[in-house]
């Protein structure tokens, strides 16, 4: 089994069991609701949102490692790169099969690897030039107001109006399905 034919049955398999919680949320809406409280206790959600709102600095550790971090950058990056341009001749044919996705994914491939050997190289010889944009972008954006916000998460939703929950998870699950199906009969 190709490990795309593996995602696509993994993707199948999640999509079925959503469709039958929708099937089940509008069958028995009352049994879903009492099942999902049982199974993921009475706000989860808040719950996790407040687990988020703690602060990680890593950047000591980081500065202090950084020619590990900038060499296994750097080492990655270039043996990607050289193994595209080492079978650059194989990647033609696969671009000849996938046609527009393989140029997409060549381009964000190539990208990504350019640019992580260039910041490779930067951490690795002068970490301190990523002081100024880690400064400009290290900003903590509280989500304290989400946690106080009980009674509006999706656990409301689906207290308040089980059936239109499980109506639109069922509608959606179907949907991508179809699609799913679709791109696989493109694919085959």
């Amino acid at each position: 089994m190709t490990p795309i034919a593996m995602l696509f049955a993994i993707a199948v398999l999640l999509l079925v069991l959503s469709a039958l919680v929708g099937l089940g949320l509008l069958l028995v809406p009352q049994a879903m609701v009492r099942l999902a409280s049982v199974r993921y206790g009475c706000e989860p959600l808040p719950r996790l949102l407040c687990s988020l709102d703690r602060v990680y600095h890593i950047e000591r550790f980081f500065y202090r490692h950084h020619r590990v971090f900038g060499g296994f950058l750097v080492v990655g990056s270039a043996y990607t790169l050289v193994q595209w341009l080492w079978h650059a001749g194989r990647l033609g044919a696969v671009a000849e099969t996938w046609g527009p996705l393989a140029d997409s994914a060549t381009v964000i491939v190539l990208g990504g690897n350019l640019l992580g050997f260039a910041l490779g190289a930067v951490v690795l010889l002068r970490p301190s030039l990523l002081k100024v944009p880690e400064r400009f972008s290290n900003h903590w954006i509280s989500i304290a107001p989400a946690c106080l916000l009980r009674g509006a998460g999706p656990e409301a939703i689906l207290n308040r109006q089980p059936r239109l929950a499980g109506a639109f998870i069922l509608g959606g699950s179907l949907y991508a399905l179809v699609v799913l199906a679709q791109y696989f009969q493109f694919l085959a």
